[in-house]
Formats: C-alpha cells, structure tokens, sequence
C-alpha cells in the first residue's frame, strides 16, 4: 500500500500540499483502514508526508537543496546499477527499454505526464533488476520511492516536455551504451549527463 500511494505522488497523481485521509485512502485503494494507516503512518515516517493532528494527513514540500541531495546520491547509484547490469543484460532487456523509448516519445507528443513517469521508471528499471546487487537495488527503490516531485509536474507546459525530450534522447544513448557492453561509459554517461541537473526549479 506505501508503494501504490508513493507512486501516485511521484507521478503526480497526487502533489506537494494534497491531504489524505485514511477514509480517502481506503476508497481509492478499495482497502481497509488498518493497512490504510499503516501505509500513511510508514509514509510520514520517512518524510514524505507530515501528520497534522485530528486533520489527517499532508504531502509535504521538500526544498530544492533537499531534492539535490538526494538527486546526488540516486545518479551514483544508478549509473552503478547499469555499470553492474552490463554483465546480465540481454537482448530482451535491450528490446524493452527500445519499446519504453519509443512509447515515452509518444507520451511527450501528447503531453502525457502520468505515463511518461511510468514508462521512464520501467526503462530504469530494466537494467535496476539485474545488475545483480539486492543492497543496491534496494537503496535505489527506497530512496525514488521517497522522492516528492516538483508541483510543476501537475501543470505540464512545453518547457517541461522539452526537458523529458532531452531526457529520451538520453535514453537511446544508455541503450546503445549497453549494446557496446561499455559498462564505463555507462556509468560516466548516466551519472555526468542524465542526471545532471539542467532544470533544477523542474525536480
């Protein structure tokens, strides 16, 4: 339930300053109020949420310098979960993350902020499930699952979608970074470039 609710925020389904009730909760998720509150209580406990007292709960703002940060840590991580992936990819692994390439170009088209999230994370993830190092893969969920996007994200113009057109052209170059095998160039290329922080009033 803390990953379902966690997801809806980073994908903008739910924003900075939105309240949530376990009442609210457990008619989305179609859930009972017990693991409602749990999910909200593990939510405020890692920062996501704060608890406001007989009101319920809210989706909390983090600062830019915060959302740096953690940007910091997540582009080391991740450029060495694809360094670590060269050694188990696949020409499976490879075909999905072209498909999530080629759909996420289709999001931008239609200015599709919802899908777009979803299909970024999953071309991510593709190489995140098997480079082979559970504490790695672990600390990269934790951290993106943690991570409350900018409010812009709920009011998408063509500035924000020419970032994510930058980022998708990025994408095609990761895979053909993986099709090379060239596990330092990943690693170079994933942490110097794709997370670089070009638009930061954007995170």
């Amino acid at each position: 339930m803390r990953v379902l609710l966690s997801r809806k925020i980073q994908s903008g389904e739910l924003v900075p300053g939105d309240k949530l009730s376990e009442l609210a909760v457990c008619s989305e998720l179609g859930i009972s109020r017990t693991p409602a509150r749990e999910a909200l209580l593990q939510l405020a406990s890692e920062g996501v949420l704060e608890y406001i007292s007989r009101r319920g709960f809210r989706i909390k703002n983090f600062p830019e310098a915060e959302k740096l940060e953690v940007y910091a840590v997540i582009e080391i991580l991740d450029a060495l979960a694809a360094k670590l992936a060269v050694e188990y990819i696949n020409d499976g692994c490879i075909t999905s993350m072209m498909e999530c390439a080629d759909m996420i170009d289709v999001t931008i088209k239609y200015k599709n902020y919802h899908d777009y999230y979803h299909l970024q994370r999953k071309f991510h993830d593709t190489y995140r499930d098997i480079c082979g190092n559970s504490v790695l893969q672990k600390q990269l969920r934790d951290l993106l699952d943690s991570f409350v996007p900018h409010l812009y994200a709920k009011t998408p113009d063509d500035r924000l979608f020419k970032a994510f057109s930058e980022s998708n052209s990025e994408h095609r170059r990761i895979i053909n970074l993986f099709q090379e095998r060239n596990a330092q160039g990943l690693f170079d290329f994933i942490m110097n470039v794709h997370w670089s922080t070009k638009y930061k009033e954007m995170i």
